[in-house]
């Protein structure tokens, strides 16, 4: 069960990427970068890599940034938005 504490230990991480990621396209509660910064003010205490949750961080408050604006398409994807555009020369 997912609520089962050694099944969340082992997969805490997944858990709250899925978490992050159904908050996303919800407003009704606070933004994503709040919890994040708090998770990097303490990564040393946790054992996490500072820059991958920086890049993390990134691209889940881009995410949030994107899904709330009111013209956003839902066929447009993060890579699509993040990606250097080709050079036709």
């Amino acid at each position: 069960s997912v609520e089962s504490p050694h099944y969340q230990r082992v997969h805490y991480c997944e858990l709250l990427v899925r978490d992050f990621l159904m908050r996303v396209r919800s407003k009704r509660f606070p933004p994503i970068e709040k919890d994040l910064q708090a998770m990097v003010a303490h990564c040393g205490s946790l054992f996490l890599d500072p820059d991958a949750l920086m890049e993390v961080l990134h691209e889940l408050v881009v995410l949030e940034m994107v899904h709330s604006n009111p013209e956003f398409s839902p066929g447009a994807t993060l890579q699509a938005l993040t990606k250097v555009p080709a050079d036709w020369r």
